[in-house]
């Protein structure tokens, strides 16, 4: 069995003249939620207990949790009676990237790697880089971008993460982006239904599903149209109707999704139009990444091991109800470290190789009830045949010591 050490939790003040440690929090309302490219933050409440701390539980300052800062911004005060309490909620340090600005732009077209636009943004603007140093793990190809700047650092990090496919991650601010295949591994550990996963949950949403669109791509222009100048005679020309119409560098054409219309049919959806594309190779492909052609998908656990997770750990999950067996990638961890006998919730990757996975289990779950019922049906015809042949052969026998006149 895992030994359970309770962390120290310490909060210090934005001027650095206070560092105390926390023994006013209710330890049940303890809340660490991280998830990948998304969130990480606590949340707690304090209640009154005349200390240092207490008082130093205001928005801007610092709780130091797990060798991590995290910034307080909500300190909510709730009193009612002679309960004085806090609801505080704080976000990891990294995420004062937002302060970050530059208000520059690289003109034109530009061709960059994840590295050229964190050079840009944090080592190149007038204002500094407020302390945040960067890391890049891993070589992603390189994409196009045009007029790229006027930005914060959370809006470079976002845009590495989509052009890329990269993960953040952070050591106070010291920030990591890995490629996926970097960040991810396979780690000795299994998800195990019910042994130790007494709860899995999955949920399909596929209410904004599209596989089909339209694509129009920048229009061409017109030449100044003298057409309804009048002639010598001072009598009007008639309008040419087909000058009204838009001239596009390539012309409008039909995009369809064929392994998502495979899985979930054909769902076309509204048209997508974009000045910036002369190229129909470049606009297809742009067409194919904007469209939901997979379904919003979450599965999460609780988990009763003794191992500890991280983001990126990739378990081997065996669901048997479900007929569900495959390789997740842990993506967010919501846990309670002040608590003895709270489990971790996990969420898994939300990635169309999984969903792919699940419906499959459906499938075979589906075909081994069907093939029951016919074994059922099979064994009823059985007997029923055989009853009816007695019946007709008149083999049926009497009741022993039944007595006839």
């Amino acid at each position: 069995m895992k030994l359970f050490k309770l962390p120290k939790i310490r909060v210090q003040d934005r001027k650095s003249q206070y560092d105390e440690t926390l023994f006013c929090i209710d330890r049940s309302t303890w809340s660490h939620n991280i998830e990948m490219n998304q969130t990480d933050q606590i949340t707690f409440t304090a209640k009154q207990d005349s200390s240092i701390g207490y008082q130093l539980l205001e928005n801007e300052n610092y709780i130091l949790f797990d060798e991590q800062l995290y910034r307080i911004k909500q300190a909510d005060k709730d009193d009612s009676g002679y309960d004085y309490h806090r609801e505080i909620t704080a976000t990891h340090i990294r995420f004062d990237v937002q302060y970050v600005y530059q208000y520059e732009k690289h003109k034109g077209k530009w061709t960059v790697g994840p590295a050229d636009l964190m050079s840009f943004v944090f080592d190149q603007n007038e204002l500094g880089n407020k302390n945040f140093t960067w890391t890049i793990i891993g070589e992603p190809p390189k994409v196009e971008v045009e007029d790229y700047g006027e930005c914060s650092g959370q809006d470079c990090i976002n845009d590495c993460c989509e052009k890329f496919n990269m993960v953040v991650s952070a050591d106070n601010r010291h920030i990591m982006l890995y490629t996926m295949d970097n960040f991810t591994k396979k780690v000795n550990v299994s998800f195990k239904y019910v042994y130790n996963t007494p709860e899995f949950k999955t949920a399909i949403d596929t209410t904004e599903l599209q596989n089909i669109t339209k694509c129009y791509g920048k229009t061409k222009e017109k030449a100044e149209n003298n057409s309804n100048t009048k002639e010598d005679s001072d009598t009007p020309t008639a309008e040419d109707d087909s000058n009204n119409e838009p001239e596009y560098y390539f012309p409008p054409f039909i995009v369809r999704d064929e392994e998502s219309i495979k899985l979930w049919g054909e769902r076309p959806g509204p048209a997508i139009s974009d000045e910036r594309f002369t190229n129909p190779e470049a606009m297809r492909k742009y067409a194919l990444s904007t469209m939901k052609s997979e379904p919003e998908v979450q599965m999460t656990l609780t988990y009763t091991g003794d191992d500890d997770l991280s983001l990126g750990n990739m378990v081997y999950a065996i669901i048997r109800p479900e007929n569900f067996e495959t390789w997740v990638t842990v993506t967010g961890i919501k846990n309670n470290a002040l608590s003895w006998y709270s489990n971790p919730e996990i969420t898994l990757n939300n990635v169309p190789q999984n969903l792919i996975d699940y419906e499959l289990a459906i499938q075979k779950s589906i075909k081994s009830v069907s093939g029951r019922l016919s074994n059922l049906g099979n064994s009823l015809s059985a007997v029923d045949t055989l009853a009816n042949n007695a019946w007709g052969m008149g083999t049926i026998t009497k009741k022993v010591g039944e007595v006839h006149d």
